[in-house]
């Protein structure tokens, strides 16, 4: 699966950053319904993990967005 937030660069500067933030929260929103319904504490274990990384790739991604933006002006 390919995250958006991987992908910032691809994205078009005028639906920047607000595009990445919806997608981010739309994917956390089902990824925490899916680990509420999740009985196997190593399907949990992994699926929190997945969430660590993915958040601080969005992190990231934000981050240098803003940084982006801010050299530019």
């Amino acid at each position: 699966m390919t995250y958006i937030w991987n992908r910032a660069d691809r994205v078009p500067n005028g639906a920047m950053p607000d595009i990445m933030v919806e997608s981010f929260r739309k994917w956390a929103k089902e990824r925490y319904k899916i680990l509420n319904k999740v009985s196997d504490s190593k399907k949990k274990k992994q699926l929190l993990n997945t969430i660590a990384k993915q958040t601080l790739s969005y992190q990231d991604a934000l981050s240098s967005h803003k940084n982006k933006v801010n050299k530019n002006d």
